[in-house]
């Protein structure tokens, strides 16, 4: 972790949490979904999950650790 981000989060680890759909070839809505934990300071992805196109995003879908910033 760079001093400055240290600074701002107080040393506590930063990650992104999104997901995306892609559809099978003549779909007319999302047939899988794919789910992306993001560690900002390790530069890498730590996780992954991969559903139909029904499940929702959300955060819980990972484990969060106290102290932990999460974005989604």
């Amino acid at each position: 972790m760079t001093p400055a981000r240290a600074e701002v989060t107080g040393g506590r680890r930063v990650r992104l949490i999104d997901a995306t759909s892609f559809a099978a070839a003549g779909a007319t809505k999302a047939t899988w979904r794919v789910h992306a934990d993001y560690d900002l300071d390790r530069n890498r992805f730590i996780g992954f999950q991969l559903t139909d196109g029904y499940a929702a995003e959300r955060l819980t879908r990972f484990t969060v650790e106290a102290g932990d910033i999460v974005l989604g």
